[in-house]
C-alpha cells in the first residue's frame, strides 16, 4: 500500500515539473547579469558530434556559451532562435549540450546537427561555468573574461539583447 501510494505521489510530482517546465517557456523578456571582476571563463572539454574532443577556451572573439538539454521545454525553444542570432549578427556561439549521449541531440535536431552544437564531455563544463539553470548563457570576451550571464530562456529577438551584444 505504502509503494502505491509513493508511486502516486511520485506521479503527481512529475506531472507539476513538467507543467513548470512548459510554463518557464520564452516570455518576451530579456533577464541578464554583468559580471563583475576579472573573471577567466573555464577552460572546458567538449566533444563535437564526429567523437573529436576540444579543450574550449573561448577568447580570441566574443562569445556566447551555452548551455542546453534537450529534454528542457524551455531550452528547445530558445536554441533556434539563438542559433539564427549567431548567424545572422556574426557573433560566435557555442551551445553545450548537457545530454549524457548524442543520441537525443541527434533525434533534436532530425540528425543535422549544427556546427555550433558539442556536448559536454564528462558533465564537468556546467559545474565550471556555475550553472544553476537550464538554459543558461554567458558572454565571454575577446580575452576570455566573463562579461554577461543571462540565465534561464531570453528572447535573443529582442533589441536590447542585440545592442547588449552587437556594443
Amino acid at each position: 500500500m505504502a509503494l502505491i501510494g509513493l508511486a502516486i505521489l511520485q506521479g503527481a510530482l512529475f506531472f507539476v515539473y513538467r507543467s513548470r517546465e512548459n510554463v518557464r517557456a520564452v516570455q518576451g523578456t530579456v533577464h541578464f547579469e554583468d559580471i563583475r571582476g576579472r573573471i577567466q571563463a573555464p577552460a572546458v572539454r567538449v566533444e563535437h558530434v564526429d567523437g573529436r574532443v576540444d579543450l574550449l577556451a573561448a577568447a580570441g572573439a566574443p562569445t556566447l556559451v551555452h548551455f542546453w538539454v534537450t529534454w528542457c521545454p524551455p531550452c528547445r525553444q530558445e536554441l533556434p532562435l539563438l542559433l539564427q542570432l549567431s548567424r545572422s549578427r556574426g557573433i560566435r556561439l557555442i551551445a553545450i549540450a548537457t545530454d549524457p549521449r548524442w543520441t537525443s541531440v541527434r533525434a533534436f535536431f532530425r540528425g543535422r546537427i549544427p556546427p555550433e552544437v558539442v556536448r559536454d564531455v564528462d558533465g564537468r563544463a556546467h559545474e565550471a561555468y556555475g550553472v544553476t539553470t537550464l538554459p543558461d548563457t554567458y558572454l565571454v570576451g575577446p580575452d576570455g573574461l566573463l562579461l554577461l550571464r543571462f540565465a534561464g530562456a531570453q528572447d535573443w529577438s529582442a533589441p536590447e539583447v542585440v545592442n547588449r551584444l552587437i556594443h
